[in-house]
């Protein structure tokens, strides 16, 4: 058994969350920084290639020194140890760490004098080196972590394949701005809140583009998904068909047109209930006026009412939802839907977390990504 750090990205409390679905044990770090002790590194791998919200997994190789003299002798040693036959390049993350008096400078200085060994590092910011640095240059990263068990060495063992993710999101036949706001990373992290590791049948009754769909299929789960927009359904069955094709998926995948109020009366859905919903439903206009706000929440609010009490008749008891709700924050007066809460109570939904917000930069609607539980 080793342990394992899985570095977050942009949202770590999401990327938290969804690393506590997926296996047991997860311990905090630091904010952005998880720790999770693990059997092999085969284990380890497939459970970071699992994650939509972890950027960079690492493998704990041991304790650093007392001293940072004694430290940089050890790194050197690790270093020239797993040099391999070309040239050393290195790259070096400090995380959770601020007093550590150890540079990129100082090892190579150290490689020199203990070995012997001419090196070059690549210049890094905190975390360490990016994703497309590991990924496409021949690079050995560690890193120095600080712990509750004192200060740790560790190796990167994988780093997120932002080609795969690009080449997902850019290469589909069908996208539509106004259907397809979902970050797919975003997605993928919801499923898994909503999942867990093991297969279920997600649904998206907002499926747009099918950026749900397209992930829930990627981690092997079935999925059905709806949408009340006919040019937008189309799309998602040409979305779903290229990335089936492009991933040799197998996993079943129905899409039909339907207002999400009406769900319910899909004899299909009646009769065979989804494991799990994973949706963000139409937000509201993406710049609204301040005048503007006070009816459109209002009009919101009825929507997401109809689609939940939809949803009870076609979610399994304990089943999940994972869903985004849209906030705004006007100069004198936050707009959300918070008075929905205690009506979806009233029809058995509670909430198992506290609402997790993930914003783009500039943007005037924010997400409030909530989780409910159904108790029929």
């Amino acid at each position: 058994m080793s342990n394992y750090y899985f570095l977050f990205g942009n949202t770590p409390s999401l990327s938290f969350l969804e690393l506590q679905s997926l296996t047991e044990g997860v311990t905090e770090v630091t904010p952005n920084l998880a720790k999770v002790n693990l059997g092999s590194d085969e284990l380890a791998k497939d459970l970071f290639n699992k994650t939509g919200g972890t950027v960079k997994l690492i493998k704990e190789v041991g304790p650093l020194a007392e001293t940072d003299e004694d430290s940089l002798a050890l790194i050197a040693a690790y270093l020239n140890e797993h040099k391999g036959n070309s040239k050393l390049t290195f790259g070096l993350g400090l995380l959770g760490l601020d007093n550590l008096e150890i540079s990129e400078t100082k090892i190579k200085k150290q490689l020199k004098k203990d070995h012997d060994l001419s090196s070059r590092f690549i210049e890094h910011v905190k975390t360490g080196l990016s994703a497309s640095v590991l990924l496409h240059q021949n690079v050995i990263e560690i890193s120095a972590i600080g712990t509750l068990e004192g200060n740790m060495l560790g190796h990167t063992l994988a780093v997120q394949d932002i080609d795969d993710w690009t080449n997902r999101d850019r290469r589909k036949p069908y996208a539509d701005r106004k259907k397809g706001m979902l970050p797919p990373k975003v997605a993928r992290m919801m499923i898994n809140i909503a999942a867990g590791s093991d297969k279920k049948t997600i649904y998206d009754p907002f499926c747009g583009t099918g950026t749900v769909l397209s992930e829930a299929l990627m981690l092997g789960h079935d999925v059905v998904g709806s949408d009340l927009d006919g040019h937008a359904t189309a799309g998602a069955e040409k979305n779903i068909a290229w990335i089936k094709k492009e991933y040799d998926l197998s996993g079943e995948s129905k899409i039909f047109y339907s207002d999400a109020s009406q769900v319910h009366k899909m004899s299909d859905l009646r009769n065979k209930p989804v494991d799990a919903i994973v949706t963000e439903p139409f937000l509201g206009k993406p710049k609204p006026e301040l005048r503007q706000l006070e009816n459109i929440y209002k009009g919101l609010e009825k929507m997401y009412l109809g689609a939940f009490k939809a949803f009870k008749v076609i979610l399994k008891n304990d089943g999940k939802i994972v869903i985004v709700f849209p906030m705004v924050e006007a100069p004198r007066k936050t707009y959300d839907l918070s008075k929905l809460i205690d009506k979806l109570a009233l029809l058995g939904y509670t909430t198992t977390s506290e609402p997790i917000v993930y914003a783009r930069k500039g943007a005037t609607v924010q997400r409030q990504i909530f989780v409910f539980t159904l108790n029929k």
